[in-house]
Formats: C-alpha cells, structure tokens, sequence
C-alpha cells in the first residue's frame, strides 16, 4: 500500500512534470509567435518620373512609404539609413538602377526592395511598383494604379493596400482629407498640391501649397510651385513675393534659378 505522503509525493512529481511540459510548450509557442510575427522589412527607392515630373514622384514615394509603414507585418527602412549607404556606395540618388539597388537593399537588411514610376498624361497618373525577394533576387510582386492625376491620394493608398497584401501584411483605412485644411502634414499637403497642379486645378494647388509651406517654410520646392502657381494665375506679384523669399533662404539653389527666369521672360 501507498500512503498518504507518497502519493502527494507523486501527486507533485506529476503536477511538476505537467507544469514542466506546459512551459516547454508555452516557450515553443512563443518562439513561433515571435518567428512568425517578424516584420518583412522594405527598402522603398524613390519612384522615378520623367522630367519635371520628379517633384510628384518624391511626393508619391514619401507618402507610399508613410502608408507602408503603418502596415502590420511591414518594417520600412528609414530614409536617413537608405541615404547613409547610398553615400557609400556612391549613388547619386535614391532612384537607384535594379543592380545598385539590389546592393542597396541587401546592406541595409532589408528582405524586399520596393521601385516603381510615376507618368502623368495630360490629366491621367500611372503608378507601377515592384517588390524584389533580395534571398532570391525576383520580382515577387508588381502592382499598377492608374486614374484620375486630381485623385493621385487614392491611387497610392490603392498601391500601398496591393503590395501590403502581397507581403501578407493589412494597412488601417485611409480617407482622403476632403479640405486642404485637414491635411495632417507635409506629405500629404505637398502631395494635394501637386496632383491638383498637373490637374490644373492652380486654385486648389495653391491653397495646398501654402499649407505644405507652413510645415516646411523653407522647402525651395514649395516655394517653386508657388511661384508657378500664382503665375498660372495671372498674379506675378505674389509670385515675386515667393522668390524675394526664396533669394534669401536659398541664394544658389536650382529652384531659385528656375523660378528667376520664369519671372524675367
């Protein structure tokens, strides 16, 4: 016979023993939890766009990956990290070949590298993206948006929810600000003026471009623009206003000089 110390004896052994398998269990199960829940990370390249397009391609690709990064699933790599390598590598913009790149995307860990283009025709706007696996170095996902360039807000949420899904991952709802004064920020400030600009809607591109301006007052793109705006409105002198401004806080730059000679012709 047992008695009644030896079997709370075993009685214990066995609640140990379970315990001891319920932990081992639970650590697994955490372990794949953890592996699972990792994040893809991306290395979005700034969009290419020809010509005096190249503003609007920023536009898109800044906010493209402002949307990605809100995505559960999807850890995009920082710009100032994107940029410190580029340096390195000697790449004059972020708008790098398939080749660099690759070696881009692969310096900064990132598991997918993310190009595309931006081409608006008159009134209409194209958005391509593609995903590149750096483990296997195929395009693992393109995705193409095209409309309205007034409605270019939605084609990129509409870009962001394609290549998120393709990466297994879900983005939160998106609206489109319905006035310029709910723009939250730059990005999308700056973005509503420029699909509202090559739609040639300048009333709107102009109320956009003085908000961006009070995010990023000494933006010489925005100030640019706004020069082009107000010329696109017969007001030459607001125009002058702009680049008095931009005279002083950027002398020598490019956008400077471009909207110096738009004024002198």
């Amino acid at each position: 016979q047992v008695g009644q110390g030896e079997t709370q004896m075993i009685s214990a052994r066995r609640n140990s023993a379970a315990l001891a398998v319920a932990g081992v269990c639970l650590v697994t199960a955490c372990r794949t939890c953890s592996s699972e829940a990792k994040p893809v990370r991306v290395a979005v390249l700034t969009l290419t766009a020809p010509g005096e397009q190249s503003a609007l391609a920023e536009a898109v690709t800044a906010v493209l990956e402002a949307r990605l990064s809100q995505a559960k699933g999807i850890e995009v790599v920082e710009r100032k990290q994107l940029e410190a390598v580029m340096q390195e590598l000697r790449l004059a913009t972020l708008t790098a070949d398939s080749e660099s790149a690759l070696k881009l995307g692969k310096r900064v860990a990132a598991n997918h590298v993310l190009l595309g283009t931006v081409a608006v025709v008159k009134a209409s706007a194209t958005l391509t993206a593609r995903l590149t696996n750096l483990g296997t170095g195929i395009v693992s996902q393109a995705a193409t948006a095209s409309g309205e360039v007034a409605n270019v807000l939605t084609l990129v949420d509409q870009l962001a929810n394609e290549l998120a899904a393709g990466l297994a991952a879900t983005l939160p709802a998106f609206t489109v600000p319905d006035r310029i004064e709910q723009a939250p920020d730059f990005g999308l400030a700056w973005l509503m003026g420029l699909s509202a600009f090559y739609a040639g809607d300048c009333d709107r591109a102009l109320g956009c471009f003085l908000r961006a301006k009070r995010f990023e007052p000494d933006d010489p793109t925005v100030r640019l623009f706004l020069v082009r705006a107000y010329l696109a409105l017969g007001d030459p002198e607001h125009a002058r206003v702009e680049l008095r401004q931009l005279e002083r806080a950027s002398p020598h730059a490019d956008e400077t000089k471009e909207a110096r000679s738009m004024l002198d012709r």
